[in-house]
């Protein structure tokens, strides 16, 4: 998931001309996202017994 994070950011910065800035928010937002989506992944794999 990191490398696709990393495609869309270099889109944002390369093919759409995003500033520098823009794309480090973005960049901060995508990897609390990820961090949320596996936490949030690894938490419904543990099943009580």
């Amino acid at each position: 998931m990191r490398q696709d994070i990393n495609s869309f950011l270099n889109y944002l910065r390369v093919e759409r001309g995003f500033s520098i800035n823009t794309v480090e928010a973005y960049r901060n937002d995508l990897h609390q996202l990820q961090e949320f989506a596996e936490s949030e992944i690894a938490k419904r794999s543990i099943v009580p017994s």
